[in-house]
């Protein structure tokens, strides 16, 4: 499997799959508002069904979004964002390594 990391607007990137930070409240990461943004507030949407909260280590995948270039979409739950820190970070390596795997 490889892997590619960029840093570009999440919506423009062609990719099997593009993975966005999602905070607890379902506060969006600047990127995933990036990407909310340019698919018409999907990501809101969903949020507000109770999909996630963005509870660290929690993830939910999508599938062909509309209005983006990537086939999925792999929202990682971060924690409260005031108590994001490289120990939470890990966490959701660890969340996204597993949804990524499965």
């Amino acid at each position: 499997m490889k892997f590619t990391i960029k840093s570009e607007k999440p919506a423009t990137v062609k990719s099997g799959c593009v993975i966005l930070g999602v905070f607890e409240h379902r506060k969006l990461s600047p990127a995933a508002a990036q990407f909310d943004k340019s698919t018409g507030g999907l990501l809101k949407k969903l949020l507000q069904k109770g999909d996630m909260d963005g509870k660290c280590g929690q993830t939910l995948i999508l599938h062909y979004p509309a209005g983006a270039n990537c086939e999925r979409v792999l929202l990682a739950g971060c924690g409260k964002a005031e108590e994001f820190n490289s120990r939470a970070f890990n966490k959701v390596i660890a969340g996204v390594t597993r949804a990524v795997n499965q």
